[in-house]
């Protein structure tokens, strides 16, 4: 039994290498770099912002959604049903594709936080709350539907999201400014990082996985 798991360990190896090299291949790089492009447009025109406080937060939670916007569709994969018979399972093969968006979405944006002395977790838990629930959202939608590139009806779902959390009540509020309610806001963005996170999960698990 050793000896045929210590074999199986190059088979999984050699798959997972030859899989980070088809999402490289497969991604559509140029959505992300229109991103950043983008964000960094929207640097140069908002730059006085950031001498402020209140300025630097609205300005990097906009970068958050448009980032979020942008590497959405790296979680597009028309190769998905070929690829469900290499011996890996599911969130290995989708783990490349979800560590880049994190890479390329929370980077940014604590570069920005530290550069304008904002709370650098405060301002990574709102952007990874949006990040891990439109990644849930759009995989659920892939398992769901079998729609292989989701990322444009989430895309829209992501752009709507802020719009609606700022019109909540003040104590159901997410976007606020530092203050006696920050604390509060925070516990209700930690409560929809682990919304996403379960939606990723539940997303991620094998068809054949009994619950």
């Amino acid at each position: 039994m050793t000896s045929a798991s210590s074999g199986s360990i190059p088979v999984i190896l050699t798959a997972t290498r030859d899989r980070v090299a088809a999402t490289a291949r497969a991604v559509r790089w140029t959505v992300p770099l229109a991103a950043y492009g983008l964000v960094a447009l929207f640097l140069i025109w908002r730059r006085t912002d950031l001498a402020t406080e209140s300025g630097a937060l609205v300005v990097s939670r906009i970068i958050g959604v448009l980032l979020v916007v942008g590497v959405l569709p790296l979680l597009d994969d028309p190769s998905t049903r070929q690829v469900a018979s290499v011996p890996l399972p599911l969130w290995v093969r989708e783990a490349p594709r979800l560590i880049t968006m994190v890479v390329l979405v929370l980077t940014p944006v604590w570069v920005l936080a530290l550069a304008t002395a904002l709370p650098t977790s405060a301002v990574l838990l709102e952007t990874g709350g949006i990040l891990a629930l439109a990644t849930g959202a759009a995989l659920l939608v892939r398992r769901v539907t079998d729609q292989m590139e989701p990322s444009m009806v989430v895309s829209v779902g992501v752009l709507v999201l802020p719009a609606a959390m700022y019109l909540l009540p003040s104590r159901f509020a997410f976007y606020v400014s530092p203050g006696p309610a920050w604390a509060d806001a925070h516990v209700r963005w930690g409560v929809l990082l682990v919304v996403g996170v379960l939606l990723v999960t539940y997303a991620l698990r094998d068809p054949a996985t009994r619950r």
